[in-house]
């Protein structure tokens, strides 16, 4: 019984590090795994979620669903380090939510980032916003045939969100943030390096690679 619930609910796809094209276009390759389900969840591996967390989403998007056609819940997880993220997520009560909300851009290439900001007290309701974060986003899986992740955005390090932001408002999904905080991401300093200096790389190879 074990093996046979692994085999139905667990999908996994091996790619070398070498053959690697960053994080876009890895949402693409995953979801090329799709198999019917009912829901998407689109997050990072690093991070740890708030109690009953599905079940908080799952009732979020019932209560939107009563009078938007398509939703999308999306946010922008708190970071905070390995030590400190576990009891970050298990905390009984939370007195501020991130909500992606406000777009930053980079003085180096005019790409906007998607950041976010704490309001408290929590929201009483989904609350409508113009940006998407691939951070965390759920939404019933037809979202997966209408905005499917684009293969072409290799080694794209930042912008990728507010594009996809833009086309899922154009197929017609309106944007949401939780009412709660949904996950912690837990990060490291080296973490932080190795994204810092294999980012970099990689958005001059995508540069280069376009020229």
């Amino acid at each position: 019984l074990h093996d046979r619930c692994l085999s139905d609910n667990l999908r996994i796809r091996r790619v070398p590090t070498k053959d690697a094209r960053g994080h876009a276009f890895g949402r693409y390759a995953a979801m090329l795994m799709y198999h019917g389900e009912e829901f998407v969840l689109v997050a990072r591996s690093n991070q740890l979620y708030v109690p009953r967390w599905d079940a908080s989403l799952l009732a979020m998007h019932a209560q939107l669903k009563a009078s938007v056609a398509a939703p999308v819940l999306t946010q922008i997880p708190v970071r905070a380090t390995l030590a400190d993220a576990p009891g970050l997520a298990n905390r009984s009560e939370h007195s501020a939510v991130p909500v992606a909300c406000h777009p930053e851009f980079e003085a180096d290439d005019g790409v906007p980032r998607i950041t976010a900001k704490d309001i408290s007290p929590l929201l009483k309701a989904p609350l409508n916003i113009p940006w998407a974060s691939t951070e965390l986003l759920f939404a019933n899986a037809s979202l997966l045939r209408d905005v499917p992740s684009d293969p072409h955005l290799a080694y794209v390090r930042a912008g990728d969100d507010a594009l996809f932001a833009a086309r899922l408002w154009t197929h017609g999904w309106d944007l949401y943030a939780p009412t709660t905080p949904i996950a912690v991401t837990a990060e490291s300093p080296s973490d932080a390096a190795f994204s810092r200096d294999h980012g970099e790389a990689a958005h001059i190879g995508a540069v280069q690679s376009l020229e």
